[in-house]
């Protein structure tokens, strides 16, 4: 049997590519369909790698409710959703819904024209099996986790689009030994190096890195040219040009300048300054990093280490080592300045802080490149707060996508009728579902917020993150209000015009006290519920949770764990069938309603109860920035685009309390 390393095969992520098939593509709904992966073996550094395509083998979990699509396997660069993943034949096929964020237009108008024909797959392998005569691996579990739409494809001669795991040698077979599991000793002259696969090794690598640094520079040059202003005509011709000659991306961006001010450079907007420069014909070829990159990465982790956003321990050593860690927002901004070329004589320290922020940016494109640093930190922030916000609403409701603002059904089929039975020669008849549909509406949610010039000249580290901060736990509270609005609010469903709580339904139960008789009472009559055709005898649908305001959440936890029934009294000991049986979700909007109602609900993702969706699946608020909307300074909007309803009445239940 092949000795593989078997925890860093499945610790590892890997990745495969396809080609896209753009004549099933719907531009209007901004779709095309893809075939993401398939059974062809792919070279990896364990052995060829054949992925099992049958149902049993791959983990859906996190497709069920649409899978990211990402560009180039780039987690922070979300195109939209792939929904619809299936099984057809032994390939694995999606449907491709973009985005119309900016990053996800520039990329379905390039798919659209062909300059993007590949999708990739990202997964991890939870168990294979090996062969001991070959080099063939079979993956017979595996996990899915996005896809992508990839620059650079899959290169059959050495396996896969390589960017998140680091290639490895492997040993001949016949080198191997049992006590040396990659089979090479330079100690032991009976075992040979492979000297071979070393130097494929390195190819490999050198191909993939080449790759990626001719990726980053088209999209550097792409991004050049996104304005309106830049396109068409002699300006279509100069990025033709830039792609075909291998010009750099500050080549070109020098060349752009020269064009837009008629040959030559515009005031303001000097040449960047890198470590070395030298000339070539009317141009200059650069090398070395450049150094307001260096200041932006720079700048940036100082700025995340100060405000105490950057949480990773070994982050925050490295940060407080560089050169920035030291300096105040005003000096951050001279720096900036003096490595933009800008003469700062005479300038004091509000004067610098202005003309750093509105200074034309290089590496943002026409934006401040220092409001652009601000902005990164406040944006780190802001997430930070909507991650730590003590929320409870994604627990009680199933997480949904939503395309676009306008008003979406949702339908929810019953159970199919009963079957009737067929005599010998007897005639089969047809059954059929009864439909339901609820609607919801995407609203978006919003607020601004400043840092002005004066916090920046006063280095007032609070308004950099502690603002963003809570606007980020405000933008997770406002989900929560609206999912737990509709339990408060009680509004008719579009099924029957019936208020979600009602007689009618059969899911009130008597006001009464939490006890484990109550309990009981909202468990049988949600197992008793039937569908809308009536042809079930009951759909058993079970209790999971309890949802309850703060005052009941001890009594409710009491009573989930206690072994014995809590209400009993004397020496009886009446045993608790409720133990650990349900989860005890409280909250403290349902205080304000009423300190005595109580709810039991389903499982919500596998039962109708609540959905909260999300525009194109994005759950986390977004950021923007604008140089001084209504102040002197930088002005942030926060927005989260979101909407709450309640799908059916059969998995939820309320008890008045007493």
């Amino acid at each position: 049997m092949n000795k593989r390393d078997a925890s860093q095969i499945t610790e590892d992520n890997f990745q495969r590519s396809m080609i896209l098939d753009r004549s099933v593509m719907d531009e209007e709904k901004r779709t095309v369909s893809a075939a993401l992966s398939s059974e062809t073996p792919v070279k990896r550094y364990f052995g060829n790698e054949i992925l099992v395509h049958e149902k049993s083998s791959i983990d859906f979990s996190r497709a069920k409710d649409g899978l990211p699509l990402l560009f180039n396997h780039n987690h922070s660069e979300l195109l939209g959703v792939v929904r619809d993943v299936r099984l057809e034949k032994g390939v694995l096929r999606g449907t491709l819904h973009f985005s119309k964020n900016k990053k996800a237009e520039r990329a379905w108008q390039d798919v659209k024209e062909g300059f993007l024909k590949d999708i990739s797959i990202g997964y991890r392998v939870d168990k294979w099996e090996e062969s001991a005569d070959d080099d063939e691996v079979r993956v017979v579990n595996w996990t899915l986790f996005e896809a992508s739409v990839v620059t650079v494809p899959a290169d059959p001669s050495v396996g896969v689009n390589r960017s998140q795991i680091e290639d490895k040698v492997m040993p001949k077979k016949d080198e191997r030994s049992a006590g040396n599991d990659n089979g090479t000793d330079l100690n032991d002259e009976n075992k040979v190096v492979d000297f071979k696969q070393a130097r494929r090794k390195a190819l490999v690598e050198g191909r993939e890195e080449g790759r990626r640094i001719e990726s980053e520079r088209r999209d550097g040059i792409e991004a050049l040219f996104v304005p309106e202003r830049f396109r068409g005509g002699s300006y279509d011709a100069l990025r033709a040009e830039a792609i075909e000659a291998g010009w750099s991306v500050d080549e070109t961006r020098d060349e752009l300048l020269d064009m837009v001010g008629g040959g030559a450079t515009p005031t303001g907007s000097p040449k960047r300054q890198t470590d070395t420069v030298q000339s070539r014909g009317n141009g200059h070829i650069q090398s070395g990093e450049d150094q307001i990159d260096k200041f932006v990465r720079g700048a940036g982790d100082s700025l995340a280490a100060r405000t105490m956003i950057e949480k990773d321990d070994e982050k925050r050593k490295a940060a407080r080592s560089n050169e920035f860690f030291s300096m105040s927002m005003p000096e951050m901004a001279r720096h900036y300045l003096s490595i933009a070329g800008v003469n700062l004589n005479g300038l004091g320290r509000d004067a610098i802080v202005s003309r750093a922020l509105s200074q034309r940016g290089i590496i943002s494109h026409g934006t401040s490149d220092f409001a652009g640093l601000l902005e990164n930190n406040a944006s780190k922030a802001l997430m930070l707060g909507y991650e730590e916000a003590p929320e409870t609403w994604d627990k009680i409701a199933r997480i949904g996508n939503l395309s676009d603002f306008k008003q979406a059904s949702r339908t929810g089929l019953s159970e199919f009728s009963d079957l009737l039975e067929v005599n010998e020669n007897g005639e089969f008849k047809h059954g059929d579902f009864g439909d339901r549909k609820e609607n919801i509406q995407l609203a978006t949610f919003g607020r601004l917020f400043s840092i002005s010039r004066q916090a920046i000249v006063n280095d007032d580290l609070d308004a950099l993150s502690a603002i963003p901060r809570k606007m980020g736990r405000a933008a997770k509270r406002k989900i929560g209000d609206a999912v737990y609005a509709v339990l408060i609010n009680n509004a008719a469903l579009n099924q029957d015009n019936k208020a979600l709580f009602h007689a009618d339904h059969k899911n009130i139960v008597t006001a009464s006290a939490m006890s484990i008789a109550s309990v009981d009472k909202m468990r049988v009559a949600m197992a008793k519920q039937k569908d809308s055709s009536e042809a079930a005898n009951g759909l058993n649908i079970p209790l999971d949770m309890l949802i309850v305001p703060k005052s009941l959440e001890t009594t409710a936890n009491i009573l989930r764990s206690s072994q014995y029934d809590p209400d009993a009294t004397g020496n009886t000991r009446s045993p608790n069938p409720f133990h650990n049986t349900f989860e005890v979700v409280s909250d403290v909007r349902l205080d304000a309603d009423s300190a005595t109602k109580w709810y039991g609900a389903a499982n919500p993702n596998l039962f109708d109860t609540i959905e909260v969706a999300f525009l194109d699946g994005n759950q986390e608020p977004f950021l923007e920035s604008k140089d001084g909307w209504s102040v002197d300074g930088v002005e942030f909007k926060a927005r989260i685009d979101c909407a709450a309803a309640a799908m059916d009445f059969r998995g939820l239940q309320r008890n008045a309390g007493a």
